[in-house]
């Protein structure tokens, strides 16, 4: 018998790589049949491979509080109506679990839950005691439904199985393993892939870009604050910032793999972020591009391994003379390091522990 797992999440479906990868083990592992729940973001959708079948809420509010509240009922609703074709329940985020939790509580269908981050401490949260504490709450309720769970990154890990009294596994959000791209003459261009969002030091990815005027700076992504950095590009006429919007990930790769720099910087606010080991970080290492990152446990555990990026305290004269003190050398043997982290760390790796989790 096939058994069918209903994933919900509130990203958007066109562009969640870990989504995508996610769904395509749990078909190879498991023969799973997958409904991924998620809302419509306005944008076209066509699942690669036909990885999952997709249903997309239409939602009334598009963020903030009655945001969660709706997507979460209507989320509970659909789960009950399909509470006889679904055999396990994934939350993809604690932003999910109040439906997922309760609907696992109702029926007894199994329920897993993959925290992408700490969800309590996001920077957004910091000045909002009342909402965090809520937002707690919730995480503790669905953690304690949950059959199994998991996270990004061991320190991640480490945290929440302290804290829950409840194992959790951590899955890195690597790429797929692929031969290293020839090496070439890279673009002096320095890359910013991910959300747009306060706390990832963008504001300072301006200032240095006006230190360097001989490299391209791009922001690859979208996100709360991307009108404000629009604004700012226009009004002070950084003709070397260029803003793309979302890309989907074959044309994000493609350009990853021009530039010299990646950034990923960013602000000490909340634990979320201090411990946070993100995608973009393999990604960037993957396309032979050295990163350049903030001093937080993950990124120095792996860095101090590998020596294959920099980090560096979000400050304009640090970054700018890390840029301009780097030679071509030293480049090429930290783009070489990178790809011997990238063969070590991998999704083929990482995707096997999905093995344990789900069995």
């Amino acid at each position: 018998m096939v058994e069918k797992i209903a994933i919900c999440l509130t990203n958007d479906l066109v562009y969640d790589q870990r989504l995508l990868k996610t769904c395509n083990a749990l078909r190879k592992h498991f023969n799973f049949e997958i409904l991924c729940l998620g809302v419509d973001r306005g944008r076209e959708y066509s699942a690669s491979d036909d990885a999952f079948e997709a249903f997309r809420f239409k939602m009334t509010f598009k963020k903030g509080p009655l945001f969660y509240l709706e997507y979460n009922l209507r989320l509970l609703i659909r789960l009950l109506r399909l509470r006889k074709e679904i055999n396990k329940v994934l939350a993809f985020d604690a932003d999910t679990l109040l439906a997922s939790g309760v609907f696992s509580y109702i029926t007894q269908i199994p329920l897993y839950y993959d925290a992408h981050e700490w969800f309590s401490e996001v920077p957004e949260l910091q000045q909002k005691p009342i909402v965090r504490t809520i937002w707690d709450i919730i995480e503790r309720f669905g953690v304690k439904r949950a059959k199994a769970c998991y996270t990004v990154g061991p320190k991640l890990a480490e945290i929440f199985t302290s804290k829950h009294a409840k194992p959790f596994q951590y899955i890195r959000n690597t790429p797929f393993f692929n031969e290293p791209p020839p090496v070439q003459s890279r673009a002096k261009m320095i890359l910013y892939q991910g959300a747009l969002n306060e706390g990832r030091c963008l504001g300072l990815f301006l200032d240095f870009a006006k230190n360097l005027p001989e490299y391209n700076f791009v922001l690859a992504g979208d996100g709360d604050i991307a009108m404000e950095l629009s604004e700012r590009i226009q009004k002070e006429v950084l003709i070397n910032v260029q803003m793309t919007g979302k890309l989907p990930p074959a044309d994000l790769k493609i350009l990853t793999q021009q530039a010299t720099f990646g950034f990923n910087v960013l602000e000490n606010k909340g634990k979320s972020y201090y411990y946070s080991l993100a995608n973009k970080f393999f990604d960037y290492a993957a396309a032979g591009v050295i990163s350049i990152n903030s001093p937080f446990p993950e990124y120095e555990d792996l860095i101090q391994k590998y020596d294959h990026a920099f980090m560096v305290e979000p400050q304009i004269d640090a970054i700018t003379n890390l840029i301009v003190g780097t030679g071509m050398e030293e480049l090429r043997l930290k783009q070489q390091n990178g790809y011997k982290m990238m063969r070590d760390i991998n999704w083929e790796v990482e995707s096997e522990k999905l093995k344990l989790i789900f069995q």
